[in-house]
């Protein structure tokens, strides 16, 4: 997973043009300018995103890889298990 925070407000066409990035699985909007982009793999996705963000006049104030805590992840697993196996950070929900 990436974190990745700007310096300016993230506009809806600018959050779509992110989503076209390779490896990406799902994208969760955190604020009005971070997101967190669920990845194949963190190591190749960011600095393909760092790249594509400089294409876009992105001006990123921090891209990183993001570790989320234990009990979200739980959280997210039961969640994902009630319904049906449907959902998860990596489905689209």
């Amino acid at each position: 997973m990436i974190s990745l925070k700007t310096r300016q407000y993230l506009e809806y066409s600018t959050i779509q043009a992110i989503r076209e990035i390779d490896g990406l699985e799902h994208l969760i909007p955190v604020s009005n300018t971070q997101l967190r982009l669920v990845v194949d793999d963190a190591s190749v996705a960011l600095p393909r995103l760092i790249r594509y963000a400089d294409e876009l006049d992105i001006d990123v104030e921090a891209a990183e890889e993001y570790q989320p805590p234990y009990d979200d992840v739980f959280v997210r697993l039961v969640e994902r298990e009630n319904r049906g196996g449907q959902g998860g950070w990596g489905n689209n929900d």
